[in-house]
This record gives C-alpha cells, structure tokens and sequence, in this order.
C-alpha cells in the first residue's frame, strides 16, 4: 500500500518508501526507543507496563505531551542511534536527519501549533536502557517540568511546528547543531562542547512538547505493520549525509 506522508506542511506522495535516500545518505537504525511519564508511574518503565496491560497504547507507539487543562499526565520521549563509524575528523558528516512517523495527535482542543523540541545530551551522563528508563532516572529529564530537560549537558537540537498530525505523517528533525552533535558522537568532532570526546557512539535524542500540546503518537521501533514491507517506513530512523569519497 502507498502511504501519503507529510514533511512539515509539504505532502509527500510515495510508493514504497517514507523518505527518500540521496547518494551519501545512510540510514541509522534506531537502536532503543522508550516514552517517560510523570505522576503516578515516574518510577515506572513504560514499555514493562505497555507490553502487559492490554489496555495501555502498546509498546508499538512513542508519546510526547505536555499536560493540558483537561489531561495532567505528561510524556517525553527517548530515542537512541548508534553512530559507530558513520564518520571521521576528516570525514565529518554533512548532514542529518531525524525522522519520525506520526499516528495520530488526540485532543483537537489542544494549543496549535505545537513546538517539538528535540535535545541531545553532551556531557557523556547518557546512560538508559528501553527495559529500565523511568521518568525518575532518565539521564537529564527535568522531572519538575512537564516539557523541559537539564540546561546542563545538553544542548537543543531541531524545532519542530506541528499542526494537525494524522496516520502516516512524517515529523523530521535536521539542522546544523544536529549534524554537529551526530560529528561528536561518531568521533568527527573530539571536543565539541567543552566536554571532551564522546566516550561512547551512541546519541541520545530528547524529544519533548511545548506546554498544552495534546497527545501526539509515533510509531516506536517495535512496531510491525500488516505488510512486513511496511515496518521499515514507519519506525524512527536517523539518515545520515556522508561527504562524497
């Protein structure tokens, strides 16, 4: 089936695949992926509680929310890709990508648009595992804020607007500081935030909403759609823009 999925406010008709690669372009699986709540279950691990309770939204969506006056319940979502060899101190990357694929975003009252922040940690206090992060112990969440992270260690990535998302819409991250930040994880950049290197190569990505956002889902890692030929268009995925040899 051909998904119509949308970058921004451009629609993208395609057949076969959600984004298309250029030359120079790698695609970065994304290796762990897991959603954080406050209140009642900050010392829960939600993928633990999603893949037990057939009634929560199951371990095959991400959430990010800011708490709204009718919801009080907020989420912010971790991603992490491994960039092991992707790039060199003379062969940096020329660009990046986070690419994301919406389900659905739930309350139509909600504020519009809605600013998707996405942070990176850089301070190498960047530790999680999908089977034990928490709203409590994830490594930089500023647990007294519904929509923010520690100022320390981290630094702001990509902004995104978002109007209405519907099932297949396509939310991407890119920019210089993300190119930047990927060049230091890979090693490109030994000391690019007055840290030293990056002691190991994966990135964490933050990803978190502006305040009164509604409910916004994604499609996590661990989704597998109907049609097996369908699963690699909808899971996150970081594409990486290496230099020509």
């Amino acid at each position: 089936m051909a998904l119509a999925l949308r970058a921004g406010l451009a629609i993208v008709a395609l057949a076969g695949v959600a984004v298309r690669s250029t030359a120079g372009e790698i695609e970065v699986p994304v290796t762990a992926n897991s959603d954080i709540r406050n209140l009642d279950a900050a010392d829960q691990n939600p993928l633990g509680i999603d893949a037990v309770q057939s009634s929560s939204k199951g371990i095959w969506q991400l959430v990010v929310r800011a708490s709204t006056s009718a919801e009080t319940q907020s989420f912010k979502t971790y991603l992490q890709a491994d960039l092991e060899g992707q790039a060199s101190p003379d062969r940096p990357l020329d660009g990046a990508k986070l690419v994301l694929i919406g389900v659905r975003r739930d309350e139509a009252t909600a504020s519009r648009p809605v600013s998707l922040t996405l942070y990176g940690i850089t301070d190498n206090d960047d530790e999680w595992t999908e089977g034990w992060i928490t709203w409590n112990n994830a490594p930089k969440n500023d647990t007294e804020s519904v929509e923010g992270v520690k100022a320390e260690g981290t630094v702001r990535l990509a902004e995104v607007q978002v109007e209405v998302m519907g099932e297949g819409e396509v939310v991407e991250f890119s920019g210089e500081e993300l190119t930047k930040y990927l060049n230091w994880k890979a090693g490109a950049l030994p000391d690019a935030y007055g840290t030293g290197p990056a002691r190991v190569p994966e990135a964490t990505f933050i990803l978190v909403a502006s305040p009164k956002s509604g409910t916004l889902r994604f499609y996590s890692r661990q989704h597998k759609a109907k049609d097996p030929a369908e699963t690699s268009l909808l899971v996150p995925r970081l594409v990486v823009q290496q230099p020509a040899p």
